[in-house]
């Protein structure tokens, strides 16, 4: 192995997923900035005995994965081994119950740098490493694919008949630590089902959520379900508004390629968002459609503290040199 080049551990697409889209648009803006010192491996389609040696053998690893068990078996391998660990938390601090969040504070404490994306997770971070970095997992989507035409006709087709469409989105099927539904879809399905003048596209790559809320109630007209792969970035272009109604998350990637593209975003006050998002916590004490009019009355404009979010690729490859030329 090199040793002057960091491992990346992590999966790109598919499966869609923030964490995966992180993973693969990193990779994409490091080989874009002649950043030669990394090397990849893709956990889905690696050996656990190469993984492991590889932890080893490099001095520096970046992992990126929600799995708590493997964070934690890779800091105590790299503690032990004197390796640097950097670890990106992809998701809000604290969020599973006891046993899991005492695994994710000891993978916290051991690593060399636990790199976490909300003001709430870095005060829990900092407690555990003062190493610890607060940074969003925004990097912008370098190239624009087409959209599949049967994509493209359904959400002409919600234009045509609504003068609202909403989009929202669900990478899988996934419950919190109260049992909650994260990802809120069905209290969403709910709402609009009360508001028959706007539509709601339900991006749903893995096709489990589907399944699911057909078992839980009939669909109303004005909720369409796009429920294989596809480019999430794409069809949020087509849409007046994002609503990200989790109750727990990291750092939504949807949110900020939202705002980058001006289209408003509704989200819970679940973590702190970015600028510019409207926020609520109970989601029946909110009027998309009024709030929506609202903003685009205001002809809402990106704030620079967005703008600004751009240079996360070049604040990692600034760590990664650190790590390495100490």
């Amino acid at each position: 192995m090199d040793k002057n080049k960091i491992l990346i551990l992590g999966k790109i697409p598919p499966p869609i997923g923030g964490v995966t889209i992180h993973t693969s648009r990193l990779l994409e803006s490091l080989q874009e900035k002649n950043y030669t010192r990394f090397h990849f491996l893709d956990l889905s389609k690696t050996s656990i005995l190469k993984i492991l040696t590889s932890l080893i053998s490099f001095p520096v690893t970046h992992l990126h994965t929600s799995h708590v068990y493997f964070q934690l078996l890779a800091a105590v391998l790299c503690f032990v081994t004197r390796k640097k660990l950097i670890i990106t938390y992809h998701g809000n601090l604290g969020r599973y119950k006891s046993f899991k969040n005492w695994v994710v504070n000891a993978s916290c404490r051991l690593c060399f740098t636990p790199i976490v994306q909300n003001q709430a997770s870095m005060q829990s971070a900092t407690r555990l490493n003062h190493g610890a970095l607060l940074l969003s997992a925004f990097l912008p989507a370098k190239v624009s694919s087409h959209l599949d035409p049967a994509i493209l006709e359904i959400l002409i087709s919600c234009k045509h008949k609504y003068p609202y469409v909403f989009c929202t989105n669900a990478c899988n099927l996934t419950f919190d630590k109260t049992g909650n539904e994260t990802y809120g879809i069905l209290a969403l399905i709910n709402q609009f089902q009360a508001m028959p003048q706007a539509a709601l596209i339900v991006s749903d790559p893995s096709g489990k959520y589907i399944h699911f809320t057909e078992k839980q109630m009939t669909l109303p007209d004005n909720i369409v379900f796009i429920s294989y792969p596809h480019n999430f970035s794409d069809l949020l272009q087509h849409t007046d508004a994002f609503i990200r109604n989790t109750t727990t998350d990291g750092d939504s990637i949807s949110i900020h390629e939202a705002l980058a593209n001006r289209i408003s975003v509704f989200a819970t006050n679940s973590i702190p968002r970015p600028s510019g998002c409207v926020l609520y916590s109970d989601i029946s004490k909110i009027d998309f459609v009024s709030e929506l009019q609202h903003k685009k009355q205001e002809n809402q404009k990106l704030s620079v503290t967005e703008r600004k979010k751009s240079n996360v690729a070049e604040l990692l490859m600034q760590l990664y040199d650190r790590c390495l030329d100490p």
